[in-house]
């Protein structure tokens, strides 16, 4: 009975050992809700009246919760930029993970969120420029009289990214994007990375923050190393040295020391 009810608990660990299988190589946006489903397994286990499983609970989520502490944000970042997920994933997990704690680390992931846009949009605006200035080699209008060159393309772009954002009541690539209606998740395999390439005119600033979060692979380590015990296994030939390569071992001491002794004393003499 023990060996069942364990066996059925762990199925859930069997399931993400072989999600993270380093043949599929899944993004941060499918394993997330695994990763939340394991925590919230364990804080079940640590009310289970059972002192075996209540016992492995503990030791287990003392280790979950370090690694949780360092990777949370960059997976929460990854899931809102599922457009079949986006804050409503987290609206769902963080409440039963966190409590009453659960709307501030929320606030905290648009807050990354928020602050990652912005980097990136300072990037866009430069490929932006640097593109209107080339154009604006290509296209110089001669006044002849005054003597000068002047392009007005360049001019244009500087204006409309500066009352871009001077506007109040502007909407950043963000908020639009949270604000559109969330995909449906269908049981058929969704290729997010088509999806956000497909909407790069669209989302400029987010597709560059996609495509690098979304390349973040969640283990550099194939499942099988990770969960092997092969290398852990003592063999007799690991474990001891053979009667014969321990008697070589000493005759060769012997034989240095006798070496090293005989040389001090003609040294000496």
């Amino acid at each position: 009975m023990m060996a069942n009810e364990i066996c059925q608990r762990l199925e859930l660990f069997y399931d993400v050992t072989l999600l993270f299988s380093g043949t599929l190589y899944p993004t941060v946006n499918v394993v997330f809700p695994k990763i939340c489903e394991i925590k919230l397994a364990l804080i079940e286990w640590l009310s289970c009246p059972n002192s075996i499983i209540h016992g492995m609970a503990a030791t287990m989520i003392t280790k979950f919760d370090k690694y949780w502490g360092v990777i949370n944000e960059v997976m929460a970042v990854g899931i809102v930029l599922d457009p079949r997920y986006k804050i409503d994933l987290l609206d769902y997990f963080f409440p039963q993970i966190y409590g009453k704690n659960s709307h501030y680390e929320i606030e905290r992931v648009k807050s990354i969120c928020q602050d990652l846009v912005k980097e990136y949009a300072i990037k866009v605006k430069g490929k932006e420029l640097a593109a209107s200035s080339q154009s604006s080699n290509l296209n110089v209008v001669d006044v002849g009289i005054l003597g000068r060159k002047e392009s007005w393309r360049s001019n244009f772009v500087k204006h409309k990214i500066a009352k871009r954002s001077d506007t109040p009541n502007f909407k950043s690539e963000l908020d639009r994007y949270l604000e559109e209606e969330i995909l449906p998740d269908s049981d058929a395999q969704f290729d997010i990375l088509s999806w956000w390439k497909s909407n790069g005119l669209k989302y400029p600033t987010l597709h560059m923050l996609a495509r690098d979060i979304l390349a973040i692979p969640i283990s550099i380590v194939a499942s099988e190393s990770s969960f092997s015990n092969g290398g852990q296994i003592l063999t007799p030939h690991r474990s001891r040295l053979l009667p014969n390569t321990m008697e070589v071992l000493m005759c060769l001491q012997d034989w240095l020391w006798t070496n090293m002794e005989g040389n001090e004393i003609n040294t000496f003499t």
